[in-house]
């Protein structure tokens, strides 16, 4: 009896030291964050002190502003990131018990807490910029002749819109890698093979396929946003060298680049979600026809481009281009006053 306590005993102990072992390390790394935050943020108090007192409310204002940004941060993307520890865990559980193998103690909250504290901190400061600018939009009770939106739109507006799709998209790249990352080192520590029949039927390949149809309607939303800088390119020369040009959009932005962009967001979507289902259905040959439909199309569309430029615009080109020429030079006239 006494031999078999101390058994459990040590297994106790043993399965114990790899969670103090965590809690230490999470310890330790949260104690050099308050370190590193203390020693920023004390030298920004200094220098807003040294420009007089009066400012130290704004200092206060702001230092509350970023830590409520980072508190909301902090607990969005530690939920994301523990589900998908959970989702893993789940994902690994069918591989141990088809080897017969009792599934180890995975470090979920230490992992996803570490992680997140930095990405968090990383990001904070830029959420905060693109956030603040929206939050104090205005009017410029002026539209955009292409498409009719007001200025503010284009200062305000289409910055933090971008931003969202841009951290949306780094979050879901970001979990996919991880994710896949998590699996490959599992399956090397933990086992000297696996059965392609489960890896096939497994969370892992699901995750994967809805991650990437995800990125798919994020790539889409930024190109469709993208579209609207239409009006910043260059659309005619003014002498034969072209050192003097018009910026703007015109004719070949408005009919072809524009409309042109915004199918292609669409057909984006369109093919990844069709070679996606394929793939799912192991039909090789219709996931490479769809994929391939993106850069046909992106061809067709530069050589539609290049001819109407040609044959049309070309020919007689500040007669096609009068009607984007004035109103370039009325906005201009208007911007400078």
């Amino acid at each position: 009896m006494e031999e078999q306590k101390t058994k459990v005993n040590t297994k106790e102990n043993s399965n114990n030291q790899p969670k103090k072992i965590r809690k230490w390390i999470v310890l330790v790394f949260l104690l050099v964050a308050i370190m590193v935050l203390y020693v920023i943020y004390r030298g920004e108090y200094l220098e807003t002190l040294e420009l007089g007192e009066q400012y130290l409310n704004i200092f206060w204002q702001n230092l509350t502003c970023r830590f409520s940004m980072f508190g909301i941060t902090f607990i969005l993307l530690y939920f994301l990131l523990y589900m998908t520890n959970r989702s893993i865990k789940k994902g690994l559980t069918p591989f141990f018990e088809q080897e017969k193998k009792v599934m180890p103690k995975i470090p979920n909250k230490s992992i996803s807490f570490i992680l997140v504290i930095i990405i968090s901190f990383i990001t904070t400061n830029i959420i905060m910029e693109k956030l603040m600018l929206f939050m104090n939009a205005a009017a410029f009770e002026m539209t955009d002749p292409v498409l009719g939106y007001d200025i503010g739109y284009f200062i305000f507006g289409q910055p933090f819109i971008k931003f969202l799709l841009q951290y949306g998209l780094f979050v879901v790249v970001g979990l996919t890698i991880y994710t896949v990352f998590y699996y490959i080192i599992a399956f090397n520590v933990f086992f000297e093979g696996v059965d392609r029949e489960t890896l096939k039927k497994s969370s892992l390949i699901k995750l994967i396929c809805r991650n990437i149809t995800l990125v798919a309607f994020l790539i889409a939303g930024y190109m469709f946003i993208e579209t609207h800088n239409v009006g910043l390119q260059r659309f005619i020369n003014l002498n034969e060298i072209g050192n003097y040009a018009l910026y703007g959009a015109g004719i070949s932005e408005v009919t072809i680049k524009l409309w042109g962009y915004r199918i292609l967001s669409v057909l984006i979507i369109v093919a990844v979600m069709s070679a996606v289902r394929a793939f799912k259905k192991q039909n090789t040959k219709k996931v490479i026809l769809s994929l391939a439909t993106v850069p046909i199309y992106l061809i067709a569309m530069l050589l539609v481009l290049v001819g109407f430029e040609m044959i049309f615009v070309n020919s007689n080109a500040l007669d096609k281009q009068q009607a984007y020429i004035e109103d370039n030079i009325n906005y201009t006239k208007q911007a400078y006053d």
